[in-house]
């Protein structure tokens, strides 16, 4: 049986929130998966190896030709296996050598390399992020030589050079349970769950629910916003412009039990309304995957990798900066939910369509695929 690892890296805010991360779950899954046809060990490296002292650590990184996350150390067992399964931190000279010597020392050796979005240059846009754009412009060109495969979310059939493995993001749908959704009323509550940034998009919807209002909406509706980040801060200033507080409840960071609570309340789900803010106009999210094992309808300006265009329970809005159409939103709701019975049919529809979407067994097999026959 072949042998391999499966390494990620962590960063500091992900330490304490491990076990819950998204993320992390997927990871997890991804390695369960590949145990049913190889012996993978999981290797979570963690950024305090190399870096102890925080505040010097941020100065650290931004030097020319220093590690920009993590100094990474060869060791003798990465040689003895056939593979390694690399989930991508920023490429830098420190990576490229770790990598470099694996291959050295072990010529047939199989590297491959996840890249969960591409293309992503926009996120490292900004005069801080400018050292690591650098690095990363000046190192990734070197993988051609190193790395077998990109592991790839998008429709690239090359990335840097590279041939790719085209598949999507998956989950273990045995590990979302089931959601139990209210009865119809004449609220509407809509979900989104997200380490928000800008390019989430979600000032577009509190605009429109602000113009809704304005030009005299009647329907209650609820906008509930699971997650932090920076945005947030705008958003607050977008509901005292409208003047809209009661209809937009925001929680932080949920999970578990309290998390399903939320989802149980909502009848819609919110994916990505700000994509061409960083020129990505396909998702491979993986929480769309979630919404939609949780039995939602989504609402989205990106398309979704698993959902057809015209899918009934999908509603399209165009890339751009225009505030979304409540009116288009309270009439996609009308459209689907009808009855209370409905409720429970539509959940249980949406969730089967994307099982057999994508489950991790589907969406790991292109991989698995490549390594047993290599």
């Amino acid at each position: 049986m072949k042998k391999g690892f499966f390494i990620h890296l962590i960063s500091y805010d992900e330490i304490k929130e491990l076990e819950v991360s998204g993320i992390y779950k997927k990871i997890r899954t991804q390695v369960r998966e590949l145990n049913r046809n190889f012996e993978v060990i999981l290797e979570t490296h963690n950024q305090k190896i190399a870096f102890k002292n925080k505040k010097y650590w941020k100065l650290w990184i931004r030097l020319p030709f220093a590690p920009s996350v993590y100094k990474w150390r060869y060791e003798k067992k990465y040689s003895e296996v056939d593979f390694i399964y690399f989930r991508r931190s920023l490429i830098d000279s420190s990576l490229i050598k770790f990598l470099s010597r694996i291959k050295k020392n072990n010529p047939n050796i199989k590297i491959l390399f996840e890249i969960a979005t591409y293309p992503y240059d926009n996120e490292l846009s900004g005069l801080k992020k400018l050292p690591f754009y650098i690095k990363e412009k000046v190192n990734r060109s070197k993988l051609k030589k190193i790395v077998d495969r990109i592991i790839t979310f998008s429709e690239d059939e090359e990335i840097f050079g590279i041939p790719t493995i085209k598949t999507i993001n998956g989950l273990d749908f045995k590990k979302v349970p089931v959601r139990n959704p209210e009865p119809k009323s004449n609220e509407i509550n809509l979900i989104a769950v997200a380490s928000v940034e800008y390019w989430h998009g979600y000032d577009r919807f509190l605009k429109g629910l602000g113009e809704y209002y304005k030009n005299g909406g009647k329907r209650n509706i609820k906008f509930h916003i699971v997650g932090d980040g920076f945005p947030i801060n705008d958003y607050k200033k977008i509901i005292e412009e409208f003047n809209i507080n009661e209809h937009v409840i925001f929680y932080g960071k949920k999970y578990g039990k309290e998390l399903d609570e939320i989802y149980d309340k909502c009848n819609l789900a919110l994916a990505c309304l700000g994509g061409h803010r960083k020129n990505l106009y396909l998702s491979s999210s993986l929480k769309s995957r979630e919404y939609a094992a949780k039995g939602l309808p989504i609402i989205s300006s990106i398309n979704i990798d698993f959902i057809p265009d015209d899918y009934k329970y999908l509603l399209s809005f165009e890339a751009g900066e225009l505030p979304i159409n409540i009116d288009r939103v309270v009439e996609f709701y009308e459209r689907i939910y009808k009855d209370n019975d409905s409720f429970k049919e539509v959940n249980k529809e949406i969730r089967d369509f994307a099982e057999k979407k994508c489950s991790i067994s589907l969406v790991m097999k292109p991989v698995i695929d490549f390594i047993l026959k290599s």
